[in-house]
């Protein structure tokens, strides 16, 4: 189950990075791309903070928005686990930022945020992920980044 929501986040990542890339091949931001790339986003965080979790045996809200909710999971994180990553204050100050672009990137009319904001949330989820790393090969060696199918020379 752990590597697989590990998976998941690493894939929602990339699919964050190229739609925000998309986005910005006109003069201006193409607003489909960018919704995409900011629910992208989310799901990139809420998957690494549950992958958190799963490592750490703690459960974590299934059913609902609390689920999804990224203050919630990262709240989780901070009391049950002993995971530090540098920045924490930044996920904890655009949490509830992070957590409307899961339903609002999908059912309403657009997201309203700057494109730093959205490059703010990526380099939170990579900040995650470069301690994380460390933790998975601790307890699984170094074979274990091998598990997402990516080539360890590329």
């Amino acid at each position: 189950m752990i590597p697989y929501m590990y998976k998941r986040s690493k894939v929602m990542l990339k699919n964050a990075e190229a739609n925000l890339n998309d986005a910005k091949q006109g003069q201006a931001l193409d607003d489909a791309f960018f919704d995409i790339a900011c629910y992208d986003a989310q799901q990139a965080v809420e998957f690494i903070l549950k992958s958190i979790l799963l490592l750490s045996e703690v459960d974590f809200p299934t059913k609902g928005n609390e689920g999804h909710n990224i203050l919630a999971l990262y709240d989780l994180v901070n009391e049950k686990t002993t995971f530090e990553f540098e920045k924490g204050a930044d996920l904890e100050m655009l949490a509830t930022t992070i957590t409307m672009w899961e339903a609002k990137g999908r059912y309403h009319l657009g997201i309203r945020t700057k494109e730093d904001t959205v490059r703010r949330v990526l380099n939170i989820y990579k900040a995650i992920d470069e301690k994380l790393s460390e933790l998975f090969i601790q307890k699984y060696g170094e074979d274990f980044m091998l598990l997402d199918g990516e080539d360890q020379n590329s």
